[in-house]
Formats: structure tokens, C-alpha cells, sequence
């Protein structure tokens, strides 16, 4: 299931954007296309990183997260603990 904080940087990212203090991009970083929907992918779900984020398109968005879940880097992919 997604963590919490998960939830918590989506709404922050939206809450900075709305005031105007972090802009979209209308250009993916990946791939360099314009026209298209333009997302926020976090690094990081900690709450010092809630606002530092790459912008991609929903391609290069959904890419980059299989890329990090082969790598076992989601955060929302914890690793079972040893019984």
C-alpha cells in the first residue's frame, strides 16, 4: 500500500504549486517533450523533500518508477522483513 507520506508530498507539491511557489514545467526532463500533461516525480517521500521534484511527462513518469521498482528503490515496494 502507498505510505502516508506518499499522500503528503502529493499534496504539498499540489498546495506549492497552487501559491505559485514551485511552476510547472511545460517541458518533460527525460524526454524534452511539450504539449503533453507534465508531472512532478519525487525522489524522495520524506517530508524534507516534499517539494524536490523532477518534471516529467506520464511516459517518462511511468518509466522512471518501473525502472526504480526493478532497482528496489520504490518506496512503496518496502521489502518484507525476515520472519
Amino acid at each position: 500500500f502507498p505510505s502516508h507520506d506518499k499522500y503528503k508530498a502529493r499534496d504539498a507539491l499540489t498546495a506549492a504549486r497552487r501559491s505559485g511557489l514551485l511552476v510547472t514545467s511545460e517541458t518533460c526532463e527525460h524526454c524534452g517533450v511539450t504539449g503533453v500533461r507534465i508531472e512532478g516525480h519525487h525522489w524522495s517521500y520524506e517530508p524534507e523533500h516534499w517539494l524536490d521534484v523532477i518534471w516529467l511527462c506520464t511516459e517518462c513518469h511511468g518509466k522512471e518508477h518501473k525502472r526504480l521498482n526493478e532497482l528496489g528503490r520504490d518506496p512503496d515496494k518496502q521489502p518484507k522483513e525476515e520472519k
